[in-house]
């Protein structure tokens, strides 16, 4: 568990690789806060930007330049199948509390494009929706199938557990409920990620706003 490993992160010098851009050091740090770890000064040293590919995120976690990596999943069980690492943190799998119910991805675009190709968006939208319901509804075989294509070259024995994962993770509609909007927004405020937080109404689309 998670807060079983607190001594590690209190120790000085942890390196983090993450990726570009994402506010990635401000996360870790809020998440640890939250399961009572004060990260203090100079505890991460480093946060290293390894770019967006996994293969050089694992490739620095093996070699010893990062500690820790902050990354897309499924990078932790691609480190646990090379015998390199483990998942430390997974706010969706509910390590950290009070994240476990809340918008972790989120697709946007402009109000311009929703009135220039609404037939274009709500086909995207109904798209997005099957997948969901496919990760619930269809054979794990053939789910860890299609991840075998879209995951090029990746280990078998990665992809073992990710399809019940999924299904803990991804909702089975598209939509937004307040309270996980809200959850989100207190999330960025509390960070600083975010100066000028959008209200539910405002940025929620009527049709994808969920009870």
């Amino acid at each position: 568990m998670l807060w079983e490993q607190k001594g590690y992160f209190t120790q000085a010098g942890v390196k983090l690789g993450e990726r570009p851009r994402l506010g990635t050091g401000a996360k870790v740090a809020a998440a640890l806060k939250s399961g009572g770890i004060d990260l203090g000064a100079g505890v991460l040293t480093d946060a290293l930007n390894l770019g967006s590919t996994a293969a050089s995120a694992l490739g620095a976690l093996k070699a010893g330049r990062v500690d820790a990596l902050a990354f897309f999943q499924p990078i932790a069980q691609q480190a646990a199948a090379a015998g390199i690492g483990t998942r430390f943190i997974s706010p969706a799998a509910g390590d950290v509390p009070g994240l476990e119910r809340t918008a972790h991805g989120v697709v946007f675009t402009t109000q311009r494009i929703i009135d220039k190709k609404p037939k274009e968006v709500a086909a995207f939208q109904a798209a997005l929706e099957r997948a969901q319901r496919f990760i619930h509804e269809a054979d794990p075989a053939e789910i860890t199938r299609l991840l075998t294509v879209y995951l090029k070259g990746i280990d078998p024995k990665a992809l073992a557990g990710l399809p019940g994962l999924m299904r803990t993770e991804i909702p089975e509609s598209i939509g937004f409920t307040r309270a996980s909007f809200d959850t989100a927004i207190a999330f960025h405020r509390a960070t600083g990620l975010v100066k000028h937080l959008p209200a539910y109404e405002k940025i929620v689309p009527p049709a994808l706003r969920t009870p």
